[in-house]
């Protein structure tokens, strides 16, 4: 019976809180999003009332979703303790924090979600595919596609150039970045099964190539660097993996080396504008009160780059340190990585959630460069790490906390 509740009545709601998250990343569309979350933990807690069982929750898992939390709060309390002023958007942006709490209703209710989220995030694929091929075929549209994706916040198609010369197609969705998890899930699929899998292949063929036309760089890195380290790594003739490898990344140096290079040139608008952020990190590091505390969550500061004040810049990780001071902000870099450790240390039982690892450490690759991963979406991929992390079948000799529920 209590199966029967979870697939009829949790599951579906999980996975239409996915849904919204990707499809609606921004919340500007229908604006259930923190509904949904919410009606999943309602749902999810009859369930656990209802069930004849003790529920087990790692300590570890606990801890660490606390502790997630408690450094952004702590670095508001630290920003109304100092001066407190408006603007601020540090409430706003603790709500993306919060969602680190989905970690454990997945690890309590028992359910791994990869597989329904890997297949939204392929339909999202399908969505950027068939935005880069229509406007391709008709390009008079692109005027009204790309009014409708900055009115939704969903998707933001276009085209750029890196070098003034060779120009780039795009058809970037808020949540491209997330297609790291149909890849590392339908590569791990096609290989269990003895590359046989045609339907694995082709979804994972499909979330390659989505992932390569969003158009940005990172995005176009990760498409052909993630198989690749996923094949070199998982793959049982390690040396002949490598040496195939590396033929392939000489070869497309060779192709793409005046792309590449223009991708990489440190005079390139957005490149510029990233490197000119470091000095104004320099001077905010400069102040010890800043480093050691940081300047809080949300806190507006004025970059050299922007004509006024500003809350965030696209290098998430100094923003961390600005926001949370040097230790704590040490710390939360620190729990980002610290999955991916623990998902190594499992057993050869977990080879899914070592392909997961995979592709969540390329999410935080692209982070660094990209403000989503403290957003919605970004914690959302982290919750499911740790679920599977923590997962009953995964678990080897946990500590847990052991809650009777009512029977």
């Amino acid at each position: 019976m209590i199966i029967n509740l979870r697939n009829l009545i949790y599951v579906p709601c999980i996975t239409v809180f996915m849904f919204a998250t990707i499809f609606d990343p921004a919340d500007v569309l229908l604006g259930l999003k923190v509904p949904l979350f919410v009606l999943c933990f309602v749902v999810g807690g009859l369930i656990c009332v209802i069930r004849p069982r003790q529920i087990f929750l790692p300590r570890p898992l606990l801890v660490y979703t606390l502790m997630f939390v408690f450094i952004p709060l702590f670095s508001i309390f630290v920003y109304y303790l100092r001066n407190g002023t408006d603007p601020y958007e540090g409430f706003v942006m603790l709500k993306a924090y919060l969602f680190i709490f989905l970690a454990i209703l997945l690890v309590v209710m028992g359910v791994d979600v990869t597989k329904y989220l890997s297949n939204i995030l392929v339909l999202m694929a399908v969505c950027i595919i068939f935005l880069f091929v229509f406007l391709l075929v008709f390009p008079e549209y692109f005027a009204l596609t790309n009014a409708i994706g900055m009115e939704t916040q969903v998707f933001y198609p276009g085209k750029r150039s890196y070098d003034g010369v060779t120009t780039f197609q795009r058809a970037y969705f808020a949540c491209s970045q997330m297609l790291v998890v149909p890849i590392s899930y339908y590569f791990f699929r096609f290989r269990e099964s003895s590359n046989q899998n045609l339907l694995s292949l082709s979804f994972l063929v499909i979330s390659i190539v989505a992932l390569f036309l969003a158009g940005s760089r990172n995005a176009m890195f990760t498409a052909v660097l993630l198989p690749v380290s996923l094949y070199v790594i998982f793959s049982r003739k390690t040396i002949l993996s490598m040496s195939i490898v590396l033929c392939l990344i000489i070869v497309l140096l060779a192709i793409f080396s005046v792309q590449i290079s223009s991708f990489l040139d440190p005079t390139e608008y957005s490149n510029s504008a990233k490197i000119s952020y470091l000095s104004d990190y320099v001077n905010i590091y400069s102040d010890l009160n800043y480093l050691f505390f940081g300047q809080g969550l949300g806190a507006y500061h004025h970059f050299s780059i922007f004509s006024k004040p500003w809350f965030i810049t696209e290098l998430t990780y100094f923003e961390v340190i600005r926001n949370f001071g040097l230790f704590l902000g040490v710390t939360m870099l620190l729990m980002l990585v610290y999955p991916v450790y623990k998902s190594f240390r499992l057993g050869m039982n977990a080879g899914l959630q070592k392909h997961i690892a995979v592709g969540y450490s390329f999410y935080l690759l692209m982070g660094f460069s990209n403000p989503t991963l403290f957003s919605s979406m970004g914690i959302l991929i982290l919750s499911l790490v740790l679920a599977g992390l923590y997962s009953v079948e995964n678990r080897v000799n946990a500590t847990t906390l052991a809650i009777p529920s009512r029977e």
